[in-house]
């Protein structure tokens, strides 16, 4: 890594106290810093924009990097990067990936500076999508409240793409779900309402990672994009058909379905058939 350059990428749009703490520490560091928003029609809102920042070389000790660790304990986080090629490559690399083409062909502004759209992104992404907008980024590190997550490119990996990437259907209804950290606590609190039985043995941190854990395992594994839907798979998961998604027969359903909404649909009313007999037996 002793070829690559260190950056800091930083959301201005997550703080109103960012841009000026950002510019302070530019200035008294001495290093360059620009807006990923220059030159666009987004300029006008530099205030609120991604930044990048090419951090000095042993920066370990200074305020600027300090601030940066500062910025990755807060829920907003901050993103860092290294990178081959130099500051003006990764920013033009970096530019271009902005544009984001939807399933209609219309374009949108792809977020992947903000921490933790970048980790919905790496839910979703093929590895082909992944390798192209990584670029000349070898690493990727995003740190949200104090808890960091890293990406390494393959090196031996070349970008295939060219232009804006395209999402499917499919990628952009995994995106406009709910995001799994604000989704889990009131998930969690209402499989805990249903489910006081099968629940109440289990500690509330615990219970809401669960919720996460099946959340994301149902939107990433095995695809399951509408709602309502997610909302039954994971209450089945969690409570009544525990480790739902690592039964076999959950396996060879979704593996041989290209409509994984109707299929998450078809097998949980195979199985609350019995179940809810059963209770109401009880």
């Amino acid at each position: 890594m002793s070829a690559l350059q260190d950056y800091a990428l930083v959301d201005c749009a997550a703080s109103p106290g960012r841009i000026g703490d950002l510019r302070h520490h530019v200035a008294s560091a001495g290093v360059v810093a620009r807006c990923l928003f220059a030159g666009r029609p987004e300029a006008i809102h530099a205030d609120a924009a991604p930044w990048l920042i090419a951090l000095p070389r042993g920066a370990l000790q200074q305020p600027v990097e300090r601030w940066r660790v500062t910025l990755g304990g807060t829920a907003a986080g901050v993103t860092r990067v290294w990178a081959a090629g130099g500051f003006d490559a990764l920013f033009n690399h970096l530019q271009a990936c902005l544009e984001l083409r939807l399933p209609d062909g219309q374009r949108a502004l792809m977020r992947f500076y903000c921490p933790r759209a970048w980790r919905r992104y790496g839910d979703v992404l093929t590895p082909a999508q992944q390798r192209d907008l990584l670029g000349p980024v070898r690493v990727w590190e995003t740190t949200l409240q104090g808890r960091p997550v890293t990406v390494w490119a393959d090196p031996e990996a070349e970008p295939s793409g060219t232009g804006p990437l395209q999402l499917s259907a499919g990628q952009y209804a995994s995106l406009s779900l709910p995001d799994a950290a604000d989704w889990a606590p009131a998930m969690a609190a209402e499989v805990r309402h249903d489910y006081p039985d099968a629940t109440f043995a289990v500690a509330d941190d615990a219970l809401r990672a669960t919720v996460h854990d099946s959340y994301r395992h149902a939107v990433r594994a095995l695809r399951i994009t509408h709602l309502p839907t997610l909302v039954r798979w994971v209450k089945a998961d969690v409570a009544w058909a525990r480790t739902l998604r690592d039964h076999a027969v959950t396996g060879v359903w979704f593996n041989s379905t290209d409509q994984p909404n109707v299929t998450a649909a078809d097998l949980l009313a195979l199985l609350a058939s019995p179940h809810l007999s059963h209770r109401k037996e009880r």
